[in-house]
């Protein structure tokens, strides 16, 4: 059987945070995997959107069933690795729709929406 490692070659692994994770070896400690980063995430490149003249066009729409995953992907950025994210990234609709709405539904076809306003204290 081994000899057990001198004491002054080992390191405490008890980290401050209510928990002893024992002691390990200088030469067993492995660095932090690196994580996820955004160095390979691509976007798809976006170009904005004319300026359309309402008369010409006065219907416009708004799709409220798409995905979400742009708002954790701008989260991430802000948060997390304290940069804007690339403007492709930035999908304004996904932004959007991340959060659920409970509003009420139209009370006619001749009303097709309604205002909803709240105040709150600052």
């Amino acid at each position: 059987m081994a000899e057990p490692m001198p004491m002054e070659k080992m390191v405490s692994g008890y980290d401050g945070g209510g928990m002893s994770y024992g002691i390990v070896a200088n030469d067993q400690i492995m660095p932090m995997p690196p994580q996820p980063g955004t160095e390979n995430e691509k976007y798809g490149e976006f170009e904005d959107n004319p300026v359309k003249q309402v008369s010409a066009e006065p219907v416009s729409t708004f799709s409220i069933d798409v995905d979400t995953a742009a708002y954790s992907v701008v989260r991430r950025y802000l948060e997390r690795e304290n940069v804007l994210p690339p403007k492709d990234a930035v999908r304004t609709e996904e932004l959007i729709n991340y959060f659920s709405y409970d509003y009420e539904l139209p009370n006619s076809k001749n009303e097709p929406f309604q205002t909803d306003i709240a105040v709150y204290d600052t």
